[in-house]
């Protein structure tokens, strides 16, 4: 009997923890859309992240290279994904002149140019900012690849939800690729 008791009281303990919440990375609205930037259609090919962001839990960068990870926050699906179809999204919004295809659109005869980001560091971190560093290139339809371009961008974060300005940094990403997709 006191054991059975014990038992009921050890179960009813563990469900009064945080609860789980889930966050998703959106598109960020573009400060303006490039007007006369026509080319070839383009994609998001691959988002590469190192294996200590490519996780369930959400990744904070603590003070000296500490990374912590959440207990009660988790992304929706894989980090990877969420960043290469909110870039697409991303890119899609600030280029209306030129087709930009969501990841699993079919390719138009011809073929698409293809922006593939690297990304070496993307987390919440001390001092209430996202840090988001990547280096993208642009492979054309012809096969002809630009020459890495390295990006770091920070914006702050002073709540808790971090999946806004973790989808504000990859807007400015955007907002960069197209500066250099239409200079």
């Amino acid at each position: 009997m006191i054991a059975l008791l014990a038992l009921l009281l050890l179960l009813a303990g563990c469900g009064g923890g945080t609860p789980t919440r889930f966050y998703a990375l959106v598109p960020a609205p573009a400060p303006h859309a490039a007007a006369g930037c026509p080319g070839p259609p383009l994609g998001v090919d691959r988002v590469s992240l190192p294996d200590a962001l490519d996780r369930q839990e959400l990744v904070r960068l603590g003070d000296g290279g500490q990374l912590q990870l959440s207990g009660e926050q988790r992304w929706a699906g894989p980090l990877d994904s969420m960043i290469q179809h909110t870039l697409a999204q991303d890119l899609r919004q600030r280029l209306p002149s030129r087709l930009v295809l969501l990841p699993g659109d079919p390719s138009p005869p011809g073929g698409i140019d293809q922006i593939a980001v690297v990304v070496e560091r993307f987390a919440p971190g001390p001092g209430a900012s996202v840090t988001l560093q990547a280096d993208w290139s642009r492979r054309s339809r012809q096969g002809q690849a630009s020459a890495a371009r390295p990006e770091r961008i920070a914006v702050p974060a002073p709540g808790g939800d971090p999946a806004l300005p973790m989808s504000q940094a990859l807007g400015a990403l955007a907002d960069r690729i197209v500066a250099s997709l239409c200079a």
